[in-house]
């Protein structure tokens, strides 16, 4: 019995970690075949100082077509604020989601033939990833909970770049004071 208890035990670990996600690591680097709303490769890397939803989604896919509206509105409120969505898709046929793209209104990047939801070890779709500095702050429902997130992530930045700026005023003003007592 106590064996039993003990691989069981052990199992629960083993499950526990394989579902642990991949919030507060490295965001993998995505990949498509074609990309709409972009130029002719689109990286995270490019992003650097952005917020970044990446999002996974499918046109068969009845709760996201849901999410969609919800991600164009979130991402047309903050896109001067920093953010970038791009929503990323295995499907290939270009014409067919292009066509989706144009009725749903997705003036967001989005990625066609994609691999990259194996790196993001995805499950079910639609899911979404807020990546702020290449790690990722978050993993859910777009629907669920990523403005508040996206919206934290976008104040935090703004604070940081404006403590930025002020210490560089100081430091200014004390290089400008220190030659001026110089003199």
């Amino acid at each position: 019995m106590k064996k039993i208890i003990a691989s069981l035990i052990i199992s629960l670990i083993f499950v526990g970690n394989s579902f642990a996600g991949l919030v507060g690591s490295d965001a993998p680097e995505i990949n498509a075949k074609n990309w709409i709303n972009a130029g002719e490769n689109v990286s995270l890397e490019q992003f650097k100082n952005k917020v970044v939803v990446v999002e996974f989604w499918a046109t068969w896919c009845p709760p996201c077509r849901k999410a969609i509206p919800h991600l164009v509105k979130l991402y047309n409120k903050n896109k001067d604020e920093g953010l970038i969505v791009i929503g990323l898709t295995n499907e290939k046929k270009s014409t067919e989601i292009d066509k989706f793209v144009k009725k749903m209104k997705m003036n967001y990047i989005v990625g066609t033939g994609s691999t990259s939801s194996q790196k993001y070890a995805i499950r079910s779709i639609p899911n979404a990833f807020v990546i702020v500095d290449g790690k990722i702050i978050w993993e859910g429902h777009p629907v669920g909970g990523l403005d508040q997130v996206v919206e934290k992530a976008l104040r935090d930045r703004t604070e940081k770049k404006v403590k930025k700026t002020e210490t560089k005023k100081i430091a200014k003003n004390k290089v400008k004071s220190v030659i001026k007592a110089m003199k």
